[in-house]
Order: structure tokens, then C-alpha cells, then sequence
């Protein structure tokens, strides 16, 4: 019979609290790393620009197009994110002897592995939050037809989005002259909550730009439904590139994820229908990414049973990171 030695109570406090410091320290690594605020900004205003591009719309075509390219824009900016973050942590932390130096210490490779984790996603959900906000306001600024204003594109919310990117450059800069804090990490917090205020204030003004008093918001929020099944889904890449880290190269980890990537994208269509022991087997091993991505010519519609969904992500993560484990631990003890 196999026992788990179970912490005493004032040494499971201690392993939480070094936990969520090593998860802290990593996500701060994130924040301030150059490459992964300039996805975050570039997403979050190529998504903004999106409805201004388009010369001709047809009813609702414009926001559709928002709305699809917005949530195209997160899913392939956040493959990105999560594969750069895995391999800039993992790489830098032992080509710089910072890993050696940690376990060192009293931390256990498991502590420190999963710390790793919860660092990658908590960035990777703060550019979830970014690029989600972003498509909101983009469905917001995308030609649609209303009575009291016809046919016309929303200048004022996309001069305010613009407007609050350029903001928190601004502020970011202050504060690093001032305060010393990171510029990286202070715009990479700042933009998502300026692009919150934007969304929050667009409900005092019509399409027009005109004041109108009680506000009216006109946001579809139904996109955050979907923004969040993305955002799981980049979750799972991300626990699959930092497994990838340690057996990998950074360019062979960017080919390898691109691989899986592919082959979650193709072997649905593949593998028979329904729940045969062959989809559950393909399932079991390589993401079924088209779950995640759900939309129709209507709107957005919620995925067959959600609570699955959820049950999936979290059950393909947590044996991701148990294989992960089990690999870092021998890595070490080698």
C-alpha cells in the first residue's frame, strides 16, 4: 500500500507561502520581460484597428469579424506567449544557475516546477484579460446600424482604447522615472484595467459620441464566454510547452508545440464521431483545440456540456503537470 506523508500543519503553511512567492517571482519575470509586453500591446491594438479596416460590411458583418478575428488574435498571440514564457523561464533559470541555486535551498523540484506554473498562468491570464477587453470594445467600435444613428463606426470608443494603450505607456514611463518600478510590468498591469475604464465608460455616450444620461451599455458580453474557453485552452498548451522545456531546445520547443498544435486542430475530423475508445484515446493524448473555439453564424453559443469542458482542461492539465513533475525530479536527481 502506498503512503503520502502528509505535512505537519505549520510546515504546509510554510510550503503554501513559499509557493505562492516562487509563483510571484515568476510571474514578475513575465511582467517585465520586453517580449511578452509587446505581444500583449500589439494584440490588444491590432485588435482595436480591426473594425476600421474594413471598407465594406454587410448587417452585422463588421462586428462578426471583430468578434472572430479579436478571439483569432488571442488564441495565436497566446500560443506565442505561453511557448516564449515557458522556455524564458525555464532556459534563463538554468543558464543562469538561478534553478541550481533554488533547489539548493529547502525547495523541493516539485514546489518549484508547479511554482513555475502558476507563475506562466497567472501572465498568461492577465493577457487573457487584455485581449478580451480588447475584442469587447472592437465588437463596440465595428459599423452597426442603429435607429437614432444609422450605419457608423464607433471614433470615440476607438480614439479612448487607443487613447488609454497610449496611457499606460505614459504612466509606465512616470513610474519608472519616478518610482523605479519595471516599465514592463507597469504597463503590462496598466493596460488591461485603462481598457476596463474604456469599456466602463462607454455606456455614457452613444456611437455618436454624444452624452446620454442614464448609460446604455450596448457591450456584448457573451465574447468573455468565449475569450475564457480560449484562455483554457492556452492553459493547456502552456502546461505542454513547460513539460516540452526540459526535454527541448526553446526552437525545438516552438516546432514541437506547433506540431501538437496541428495535430489537435486535425485528428477531430479524423477520428470517428461520438464517444468511441479511439476519439477518447486521440483526446487523451493530444488537445481536441476545436472544442475550445465555438461559434456560429448566429453568435456565440455555449459548447456542448461546459461542465465537461472544464472537467477535460482540468484533468489534461493536472496529468501534464504530474508527467512534468516526474520528469523534473529526474532531471535533477541524475
Amino acid at each position: 500500500m502506498l503512503l503520502i506523508p502528509i505535512p505537519e500543519h505549520g510546515r504546509l503553511r510554510d510550503m503554501i507561502f513559499l509557493f505562492i512567492r516562487l509563483a510571484l517571482i515568476h510571474a514578475r519575470v513575465l511582467l517585465r520581460n520586453p517580449v511578452c509586453l509587446l505581444l500583449s500591446l500589439a494584440t490588444a491594438l491590432l485588435t482595436l484597428l480591426l473594425p476600421l479596416a474594413f471598407a465594406h460590411t454587410f448587417g452585422n458583418t463588421a462586428a462578426r469579424l471583430a468578434q472572430d478575428g479579436g478571439l483569432a488574435f488571442q488564441f495565436v498571440a497566446g500560443i506565442v506567449f505561453a511557448a516564449y514564457a515557458a522556455c524564458a523561464i525555464t532556459g534563463s533559470a538554468r543558464a543562469s544557475g538561478t534553478e541550481a541555486l533554488t533547489l539548493a535551498k529547502p525547495v523541493s523540484p516539485t514546489l518549484l516546477f508547479l511554482a513555475r506554473y502558476a507563475g506562466i498562468a497567472g501572465g498568461l491570464a492577465l493577457f487573457c484579460v487584455t485581449t478580451a477587453t480588447a475584442t469587447l470594445l472592437a465588437m463596440r467600435i465595428a459599423e452597426a446600424f442603429s435607429p437614432a444613428t444609422g450605419y457608423c463606426i464607433d471614433f470615440t470608443t476607438a480614439t479612448i482604447a487607443v487613447a488609454s494603450a497610449i496611457l499606460a505607456c505614459l504612466l509606465g514611463a512616470l513610474l519608472n522615472r519616478f518610482r523605479n518600478a519595471s516599465f514592463h510590468a507597469s504597463v503590462f498591469v496598466l493596460l488591461p484595467l485603462l481598457l476596463i475604464v474604456t469599456a466602463g465608460s462607454s455606456g455614457f455616450y452613444n456611437r455618436l459620441g454624444a452624452w446620454q444620461s442614464p448609460p446604455a451599455y450596448t457591450l456584448d458580453v457573451a465574447i468573455l464566454t468565449a475569450a475564457l474557453r480560449i484562455g483554457l485552452a492556452l492553459l493547456m498548451f502552456a502546461a505542454l510547452t513547460q513539460v516540452l522545456a526540459l526535454l527541448l531546445k526553446p526552437v525545438s520547443v516552438g516546432a514541437a508545440g506547433l506540431l501538437i498544435l496541428a495535430l489537435g486542430l486535425t485528428l477531430p475530423g479524423i477520428s470517428p464521431a461520438g464517444s468511441s475508445p479511439l476519439r477518447w484515446l486521440s483526446m487523451a493524448i493530444v488537445p481536441d483545440w476545436q472544442a475550445f473555439w465555438t461559434t456560429s453564424a448566429s453568435g456565440l453559443v455555449p459548447p456542448p456540456m461546459p461542465g465537461a469542458l472544464w472537467l477535460y482542461a482540468f484533468c489534461y492539465i493536472t496529468a501534464i503537470l504530474i508527467l512534468g513533475v516526474h520528469l523534473f525530479n529526474r532531471s535533477e536527481h541524475a
